[in-house]
């Protein structure tokens, strides 16, 4: 459900089938080692997140359904006590998430 809304977004042709559900959250990750290996992978983290929801905003632009920005993909992605945002096909598909649905 997550991971496939990232990966989806890479399509040209956006394809959902009806009975499933997407899932926009924030990135999540373990970290062990050194403080110093902490702060990298943290960092890294910071950066694969607001590459994250460049991506999804620019694909829903593109949709033509919304001129959402990419602050309002991170309250979607931070909604609900951090844990994201749900989305049946027809609600990605009228949010601009997806092209079709099968």
């Amino acid at each position: 459900m997550s991971m496939g809304a990232f990966i989806i977004q890479a399509g040209d042709v956006r394809r959902m089938p009806e009975n499933s559900t997407m899932l926009i959250h924030p990135t999540t990750g373990g970290m062990q080692g050194r403080i110093e290996d902490a702060e990298f992978e943290l960092a890294q983290r910071k950066i694969n997140e607001r590459q994250y929801i460049r991506v999804v905003a620019n694909r829903i632009k593109e949709s033509g359904k919304s001129d959402i920005t990419e602050e309002d993909v991170e309250r979607i992605m931070h909604a609900n006590g951090n844990n994201g945002t749900y989305f049946t096909a027809q609600e990605a598909l009228e949010y601009g998430l997806i092209d079709e649905i099968v």
